[in-house]
């Protein structure tokens, strides 16, 4: 059975033991999440410690976490041109890394960024990209979640039967993880 998630109070109270580890940059992800749509100071402070943690102890997951949920906050706050630049970034470290599930998402990401700024032909170019990659790598959850961003950006072209289609793929796919929630959010966006 899986495991609710922590409230911010409960994932609080386990930062003054976590060690400077993996363990610790996951914590602080967890509370960045936690916080971002209630107080945004405290999620920018999560995240940067997560940064700077994972640097320090060489963790590139963490790296990649971090820079995500970063690229998430300036989105919220509609910082648009940050997010894009935020978002080139990743991309480009995780082409440096050789890092192809980091590559998918990053085109994913700046794909998703392209479309919130109304640039549809990079939006659908980069998620693409990214797509392409996440069927190469045969990751289910990467695949939904690229089928899910070319939703979203066929519907915002407009182009509502290529909208369907990949929203008929994402809800496969996560009927085929076995995700509930995933089909359930898949579904409510078809």
């Amino acid at each position: 059975m899986a495991q609710a998630p922590m409230n911010k109070d409960s994932l609080l109270r386990l930062l003054p033991a976590a060690k400077e580890d993996t363990a610790k940059v996951l914590l602080l992800i967890n509370l960045t999440k936690a916080n971002k749509n209630s107080d945004i100071t405290a999620a920018y402070k999560y995240v940067e410690e997560a940064l700077k943690l994972s640097r320090a102890i060489g963790y590139k997951k963490g790296i990649f976490l971090a820079l995500n949920n970063e690229i998430s906050l300036t989105r919220i706050e509609g910082k648009n041109s940050l997010a894009l630049e935020k978002s080139k970034s990743l991309v480009s470290l995780a082409e440096k890394s050789n890092d192809s599930f980091n590559i998918a998402t990053g085109y994913l990401i700046l794909g998703e960024v392209y479309d919130s700024n109304g640039d549809n032909e990079k939006a659908m170019a980069n998620c693409f990209k990214g797509t392409g990659v996440a069927e190469r790598l045969n990751d289910q959850g990467l695949m939904q979640d690229a089928y899910s961003a070319l939703q979203r950006i066929y519907f915002s072209r407009s182009e509502f039967d290529k909208a369907i289609l990949y929203g008929q793929k994402a809800i496969g796919i996560a009927q085929s993880m076995g995700d509930k929630s995933r089909v359930m959010t898949q579904s409510y966006n078809l």
